[in-house]
């Protein structure tokens, strides 16, 4: 019987090809997520057959490492059959990953994808520090011309900052910039700093022995142990959190994670020879307005045309889940950091993103601009409220909190002339006395003006604010023009026609009620001959299965026997004196048990020099018996020459007698 492997059964039963790939991997980190190598691959041909294997040295590392297959094509099946991708989205290539939690596949069927081809990649997160690894990856295919191309990566890039608490959750907002394609996987990880619950129970354990002892602690020992330090260590956030990457403020992905979070691919595109998207075009007053319901709407331009991309990934707390995400000095908030791990195939810049910022800024530059002093007073305002809360408290206010409170308050243009000391202001129609305070708070202040639309960054907010600038009537014309009024025959012959059809529906329902029951009895026929059937299928498969059971305690019971007959026969065969009908009853029996080959065959050849030898030494017998002394020294020579197994005793006393008769 051969024994194959599997990689030979595949290519000398099956006629398929295997390929290996080498890899070599320098020092892993422990408890840290790594791509340990990337390889494309095209199918050209229909149902290409592929299964793939990853081997190492340490078995105990297959448990932390998993294989995934992308699909370039990224088609638009994978998210739903009524799901239409963006371009920006279908460039990305990572909206078909396939995770196969395995070292090594079955068989995975291929289709040609327009040419863009697949990807597998190995990432893990490894239990222990480990100082180079040597990995191979087998491929065994149908197609001897399919090559796996390896996709050589970047040293890999860490990027780690801290959490600042803010309303939206946001943990961070960066720009990604690229040189060239650049296909990339990342790892979001959070934690945090907390005391060693162990320090404490390790303390108060302490405190126990100090009161059992004799001698009571000094002071100056209760001093150094009072101030001395918390020990601190960095532990995983267990918090939801997702992360979203944005094209040109189009959101392209999104991701969910809880504690850290693994994009295992994302192919972010080159803007060289790329033109910038232009600005959407502003509604004003004086466009036109939009088509009606059923008019021919113009497309959208450039939908198919690729700009200049300009990349932003934003990681934000799930607030339904953890509401206190947005709390500052809180607890929960302290000491919190994130880690953004970068495998790229090239240079990948991540850069914090203060577009918002600078707007804003820009916006409030303006308003002082056109209101010199505008910045001032909202300062001073906020210093105002400050201190009347303050003072609503009972807490006791400083003198410049005083003063501000005290200082008369400037509202709108009117009372800027006011306080001005312009006589035109204090007057008014009819006004013969001074304004009183009352009228003073009724004075009309000058409108805000609010930011529009297009100054938010956050998406959200955008489509919220332009909802509101929109129209709030959609209106669709109703051309009536052609419609006629029914006559009163018409009314009467619709009318018939549809009693006439109710009669219909009432035979209908009627002849359904009536063949229930016929129904019901056929139901419970079938019903019944089903159920013999599957009884009759158990009862045949219970009788298969005792024959198997049978055949294989058959095939046990050789295979035991087998065995004690090898062994029987091996034990005769081993013995310093062999009976030759010992050696034959073994042998025979051996046969039967279909005993090897090779142990058949040793002892056939041995039971055929015993025999041999047995008839050498009776003629040795004879020979001695009637002194014959050159036949004695024929076969005596002959037993030498030929180390034949004679009887010693029977050689011995040959060779006595030959002595005697010379």
């Amino acid at each position: 019987i051969d024994i194959l492997n599997h990689t030979q059964y595949c290519i000398e039963e099956q006629k398929l090809h295997s390929k290996k790939y080498e890899i070599q991997q320098g020092n892993l980190q422990k408890e840290k997520y790594s791509l340990l190598f990337k390889f494309d691959f095209n199918p050209t041909e229909q149902d290409t057959e592929c299964q793939f294997i990853l081997r190492t040295a340490d078995k105990y590392l297959y448990n932390f490492m998993r294989l995934k297959i992308i699909d370039k094509s990224c088609p638009d099946d994978d998210l739903g059959a009524n799901s239409q991708l963006s371009l920006n989205q279908k460039l990305s290539e990572s909206s078909s990953i396939t995770t196969l939690n395995l070292c090594r596949t079955e068989k995975i069927t291929f289709q040609p994808n327009e040419d863009k081809g697949y990807s597998i990649i190995c990432e893990g997160i490894l239990p222990y520090d480990i100082f180079g690894i040597d990995l191979e990856l087998e491929m065994i295919t149908n197609r001897e011309e399919l090559e796996l191309e390896r996709i050589e990566m970047v040293e890999p890039l860490l990027y780690s900052d801290e959490y600042v608490p803010y309303k939206y959750g946001i943990i961070f907002k960066e720009k990604i910039y690229v040189g060239q394609h650049t296909s990339a996987a990342m790892n979001i990880a959070l934690k945090q700093k907390c005391i060693v619950e162990e320090e404490v129970e390790n303390k108060a354990q302490a405190d126990i022995e100090i009161e059992k002892a004799e001698d009571p602690p000094k002071e100056e020992d209760k001093q150094d142990e009072e101030g001395a330090e918390p020990i601190f260590e960095i532990r995983e956030l267990k918090k939801n959190f997702k992360v979203e990457i944005f094209d040109n403020e189009e959101l392209i992905q999104t991701y969910q994670g809880n504690g850290h979070l693994t994009i295992s691919h994302f192919n972010f595109r080159s803007n060289s020879g790329l033109e910038e998207k232009p600005e959407p075009k502003k509604e004003s007053e004086g466009d036109e307005a939009p088509p009606a319901d059923g008019a021919d709407a113009p497309e959208e331009a450039g939908s198919n045309t690729e700009y200049a991309h300009h990349y932003v990934i934003q990681a934000t707390f799930d607030k339904n889940d953890w509401p206190g995400a947005v709390l500052k000095n809180s607890p929960e908030t302290k000491d919190i950091e994130w880690d953004l791990s970068v495998f790229s195939s090239d240079t990948v810049a991540i850069v914090k993103d203060t577009d918002k910022e600078d707007r804003e800024q820009a916006l409030k530059d303006s308003w002082e601009e056109a209101e010199p002093g505008r910045a001032e007073k909202s300062k001073k305002s906020r210093i105002r409220y400050l201190a009347e809360l303050k003072k609503s408290k009972g807490e006791e206010l400083t003198e410049e909190e005083q003063e501000v409170i005290n200082e008369t308050r400037i509202r709108g243009a009117a009372n800027l002339g006011e306080a001005q000391g312009d006589p035109k202001a204090a007057k008014g129609k009819g006004d013969k006395k001074g304004a009183t305070p009352e009228e003073d708070e009724k004075v009309e202040e000058v409108p805000q003006a609010f930011p529009t639309s297009s100054d938010y960054t956050n998406l959200h907010f955008r489509d919220f604010i332009h909802h509101f600038e929109s129209d709030r009537l959609i209106h669709i014309k109703c051309n009536k023009s052609g419609a006629r009024l029914r006559d009163e025959a018409e009314i009467l012959e619709r009318k018939a026609l549809k009693e006439k059809e109710v009669e219909q529906w009432e035979k209908v329902f009627s002849t359904r009620m009536e063949n229930r029951e016929i129904e019901a009895k056929d139901r419970e026929e079938k019903q019944k001959q089903l159920q013999d059937i599957i009884m009759k299928s158990r009862d045949d498969f219970i009788t298969k299965t005792e024959e198997l059971f049978a055949k294989r305690n058959e095939y046990r019971e050789l295979i035991s026997n087998r065995k004690y007959k090898e062994v029987l026969l091996n034990d005769v065969m081993g013995l310093e004196k062999i009976e030759i009908a010992a050696l034959e009853t073994a042998l025979s029996e051996a046969k039967e048990a279909l005993v090897n080959k090779e142990t058949i065959e040793n002892a056939e050849k041995k039971l055929e020099v015993l025999k041999y030898s047995k008839g050498v030494e009776e003629e040795l017998q004879a020979a001695t018996s009637e002194k014959d002394a050159d036949k004695m020294r024929q076969l005596i020579a002959k037993i030498e020459e030929e180390n034949l197994i004679v009887e010693p005793k029977i050689l011995n006393d040959s060779k006595n007698a030959l002595a005697k008769i010379k």
